[in-house]
C-alpha cells in the first residue's frame, strides 16, 4: 500500500473520525461526489476500491487519519468491524487482535470465564504463556485484575 499517496487519497475521498464513515468528494466511474464510500464484503468489513485496489475502510481510515499505512493490524475495539470511527481503531499485534475477537464473539468481556459453580475466573496470556489470575465474585472483579494484570505486563 505504501505506494498510493495520502494527497490522492484525501483528492477522492472524505473520511469522517467521528462517524468512521467515508464519502466521495469526486464523481467518477462508479463513485458520485457525495455518496458514501465502500462496500460489505465477507467477514463484516468494508471495503473501498482506491486506484483499483480493494482496500478495508479501517485501515483506510487509519491512513487518513494519521498520514501513514499502519505496522500492525488494525482492532476494532468494541469488535463492530463496520465501526471505523478512529476513537475505536487501535494498532495490535495477531495475538491482541485475536483476543479481543474472543471476547466480542463470546459475549463477554476480555479474559473472564464463568465457572461451573457461578464464580468469575480471570486469565491473561502474560509473557506467551496463559496465567490464572484467580476467581471471582464478580465479572467486573474479574475483568478488573485481567486489566491490571495486561496493563502491569505492556
Amino acid at each position: 500500500m505504501k505506494e498510493i499517496e495520502l494527497s490522492e487519497v484525501r483528492r477522492l475521498i472524505d473520511y469522517d473520525c467521528t462517524t468512521g464513515k467515508f464519502k466521495w468528494r469526486v464523481n467518477r466511474g462508479h463513485m458520485n461526489r457525495g455518496l458514501v464510500a465502500g462496500t460489505m464484503r465477507d467477514g463484516g468489513y468494508i471495503e473501498i476500491m482506491v486506484f483499483g485496489k480493494h482496500l478495508r475502510a479501517h485501515r483506510l481510515a487509519w491512513f487518513i487519519y494519521y498520514g501513514e499505512w499502519p505496522d500492525k493490524e488494525i482492532d476494532h475495539i468494541n469488535g463492530d468491524r463496520t465501526d471505523n470511527r478512529i476513537v475505536n481503531l487501535r494498532e495490535a499485534t495477531r495475538r491482541k487482535n485475536a483476543q479481543n475477537m474472543q471476547c466480542h464473539r463470546d459475549g463477554g468481556v476480555c479474559g473472564v470465564q464463568r465457572t461451573p459453580r457461578g464464580r468469575y475466573q480471570a486469565r491473561a496470556y502474560l509473557d506467551k504463556r496463559l496465567r490464572h489470575l484467580g476467581v471471582f465474585d464478580t465479572e467486573i472483579e474479574a475483568h478488573a485484575a485481567y486489566k491490571e494484570a495486561v496493563k502491569s505486563n505492556a
